[in-house]
């Protein structure tokens, strides 16, 4: 999967709520090993967007008619969550969404962000 900018990003400034834009900088996202009947899959890209040193994280899949969802949570404290959907784009990927949360006792950490993308 291949994601683009964010819809939204939500973080706190001076113990503040804000909202702005989020720029994907993960890099490609691979779902692999998939078995919906045991509801278990890997996440598979750089050190970053899979929070461990080994690029690999453990997901959770469910699939539903229209979409499979894949819910991960991270060594490094972030929920990962994608939703590909079974409608395909004018490009010939599949529509996905990936949602992330996380939040640390950082002041310029973002608790929240959705990223549109492709994956084939």
């Amino acid at each position: 999967c291949d994601f683009t900018d964010g819809f939204n990003n939500g973080f706190v400034w001076e113990r503040k709520l804000q909202q702005g834009s989020a720029s994907w900088q993960g890099g490609p996202i691979v779902y692999d090993m998939i078995d919906p009947e045991n509801g278990t899959a890997q996440m598979i890209g750089n050190p970053g967007a899979t929070g461990s040193l080994e690029g690999r994280a453990d997901a959770r899949v469910m699939s539903r008619s229209n979409r499979l969802e894949f819910l991960s949570d991270l060594k490094n404290g972030q929920l990962v969550l994608t939703t590909v959907y079974g409608q395909q784009h004018d490009r010939g990927g599949y529509i996905a969404v990936m949602s992330r949360h996380e939040g640390q006792n950082d002041p310029f950490t973002s608790y929240g962000s959705q990223f549109l993308g492709s994956c084939k």
